[in-house]
């Protein structure tokens, strides 16, 4: 059951809960023990009696009538405050002074996605004009030279390597960082 489990997760990219699969690792720890010290031990078998008792206490009715309670006089209190809260909004807002807060956390994530590519184009760009640049330098004779070519051709073409790397580096690394985040 745990590797269909385990499996399921994996082809959908979801994430266990840490404190879900914490009680898993618990129950598998317990069922080897137990069957260390009795081949015949179910784990399943001898949790069920105690899970049927916690639930027929849990949704008792009693225990769903208090709950029933509770709620309602929350939401009664919450309706009790209701007019006092209608009259403070408008009177800020007959005053001007009515403020709304409104926080898009997808759209911030967009927003620098888009930064993100948009640097990195830009990175592309200047890596390109460095190759561009650097190979005209190179059929010009004259002026410094390194190692028999010309000194800032090959300065260019090595800025253009160093740029590739760190640009090919920040992909990668971005691409496996939201791989993580996925799971």
């Amino acid at each position: 059951m745990l590797n269909d489990v385990t499996a399921i997760l994996r082809e959908h990219r979801l994430a266990l809960p840490s404190d879900l699969a914490l009680l898993i690792k618990a129950f598998i720890t317990l069922e080897g023990m137990g069957r260390g010290l009795d081949p015949g031990f179910h784990m399943a078998a001898e949790a069920l009696p105690l899970l049927r008792k916690v639930l027929r206490a849990r949704y008792k009715p009693k225990v769903l009538a208090q709950r029933a309670w509770h709620a309602l006089s929350r939401s009664l209190q919450l309706v009790g405050q209701l007019p006092h809260d209608v009259s403070r909004l408008l009177r800020s807002a007959r005053h001007g002074q009515w403020h709304m807060a409104l926080e898009l956390t997808h759209l911030k994530r967009v927003g620098n996605q888009i930064n993100q590519a948009a640097n990195r184009m830009a990175m592309a760009l200047v890596i390109a004009a460095l190759i561009v640049g650097s190979s005209i330098v190179m059929t010009v004779q004259g002026g410094p030279t390194l190692w028999g070519l010309p000194a800032f051709g090959f300065m260019g073409f090595c800025g253009a390597v160093l740029g590739g790397i760190w640009l090919v580096r920040a992909i990668w690394r971005s691409s496996h960082q939201s791989d993580d985040s996925d799971h």
